[in-house]
């Protein structure tokens, strides 16, 4: 028996012979154990947290520990029970707002720019006549950076106060005279993305308190307003030509691969991707969603992989870390999921956990007698009695098999081997496999 590789590229290439290797709903983890160094988790499922409202969640944000959601035109406060309350107000029905607060107000610019005030409780517009229309804002030392939709420019409130702005309080991009697409507050500073270039710029304490960095101008574009995510450690978005970029604070890198390019050029556009970046057991992960796909990057490993659900784009739309929890919306509704790796279905709907290997080569004095599979459970039961691992494979990279399938055991069961074989004759082999059970689930190794 020789141990064989697990882990491809994690996404499918344009050559899919040279370059088969996929990973869905699943991430490599490299550890030092006894039976390998590298093994396959699966990656966290989603459970009921709340249901806001029949509309689909626009937004979601925390202050102060106190999470909120926008949900079709109405503001709520959800409490760490998942209790909605409808707040007084509402907002105009559209685009998802790139929002952010100043610790008193929580501001939604939708074109017309709408503020929630923690004190009051209530939703209103704001009505000063220096107010731009605007699609994207930032908080920026105790002031809001709006960008004004269709030019290069931005402009911000008054201290601590939104709603309060002055037709002189505004600067314009200098890398390059391009449209702005988003703005983002990273470590501090303000992130100014256009649609050709970025920008970073800090607080100067000056009249018009912003200046750009010199050595912080980049000839890279934003192609997605929603996709601008960060935590405290990481800036991610994607570009109009189709890569993913992300920065500590510097000089932004490419993290997209060839074959991540590649997925993303099959799409008809990409200003519709939503990211956010999460955390959790020492991974971090930055998620995009499009219309029709999902990939993930995992920054520990700096691996990408693929997310569905029910055979199509992930569920996950927004993200926030509140009460404790990852909490996620659901774009096709007005649901909130916990999202962590003890729930084994997305919110009851199987999660589908599949992957390529890199090909095997056997060469004309070799033969394929049997492939070995040892796979882990986990702890929780399996709520399928007789729930099933399955693989296929293609000779020479050309026509996939038949699946085949073997048990994972009964009910319990946290450990077990499973055994392939009656091979074909041939030089190169792929190997496809899959499994579904509501249950974390580890692939720890594979034996041919």
């Amino acid at each position: 028996m020789t141990q064989i590789a697990l882990i491809g590229s994690g996404i499918q290439g344009r050559n899919r012979r040279l370059a088969p290797s996929m990973l869905v709903n699943c991430y490599p983890e490299i550890h030092q154990g006894n039976l390998s160094n590298a093994s396959i988790a699966g990656t966290a499922g989603l459970a009921h947290f709340s249901t806001v409202s029949d509309d689909p969640v626009r937004m979601l944000h925390e202050v102060d520990g106190v999470l909120y959601a926008l949900a079709g035109t109405t503001f709520y406060e959800i409490g760490s029970d998942g209790t909605a309350t409808a707040k007084t107000g509402s907002v105009p029905a559209g685009v998802s707002p790139k929002a952010d607060d100043n610790g008193t107000q929580i501001v939604m610019p939708i074109g017309d720019g709408y503020v929630y005030t923690i004190a009051t409780g209530a939703v209103t517009q704001i009505t000063d006549l220096d107010y731009n229309n605007s699609s994207s804002c930032a908080f920026i030392g105790q002031y809001i950076s709006f960008i004004e939709d269709g030019t290069g420019q931005f402009f911000i409130s008054a201290f601590q106060d939104a709603t309060d702005l002055d037709a002189l309080d505004f600067a314009t991009g200098e890398s390059d005279p391009d449209i702005n697409i988003a703005n983002h507050q990273f470590q501090g500073n303000h992130w100014l993305f256009g649609t050709k270039t970025t920008e970073v710029w800090y607080l100067s304490g000056e009249a018009f308190p912003m200046n750009p960095y010199n050595n912080g101008k980049y000839n890279i574009g934003c192609g997605a307003r929603l996709s601008v995510a960060s935590n405290e450690d990481y800036i991610c978005w994607v570009t109009p030509n189709r890569r993913i970029y992300a920065s500590t604070g510097g000089k932004p890198v490419a993290i997209s691969t060839p074959e991540v390019e590649y997925q993303l050029g099959l799409l008809f556009t990409v200003n519709d991707g939503v990211g956010f970046i999460y955390s959790e057991e020492g991974h971090t992960f930055y998620q995009i969603s499009f219309a029709n796909l999902t990939i993930c990057y995992d920054f520990t490993t700096q691996w990408w992989f693929e997310r569905t659900s029910n055979y199509g784009r992930h569920y996950a739309n927004h993200h926030i870390y509140a009460y404790g929890r990852n909490l996620v919306s659901d774009y096709r509704s007005g649901i909130i999921y916990e999202m962590k790796l003890d729930h084994g279905s997305d919110a009851g709907d199987a999660i589908i956990r599949e992957g390529i290997l890199p090909p095997i080569f056997l060469g004309q004095t070799d033969s394929l007698d049997s492939v070995d599979f040892i796979a882990e459970m986990g702890i929780t039961p399996i709520n399928e009695p007789d729930a099933h691992f399955q693989l296929r494979y293609a000779p020479e990279g050309a026509d996939w098999r038949n699946w085949v399938s073997r048990t994972l055991g009964a009910q319990g069961q946290t450990l077990k081997r499973l055994n392939f074989d009656s091979f074909e004759a041939m030089d190169s082999v792929y190997l496809n496999w899959r499994v579904s059970v509501n249950a974390p689930f580890r692939l720890i190794r594979a034996d041919v």
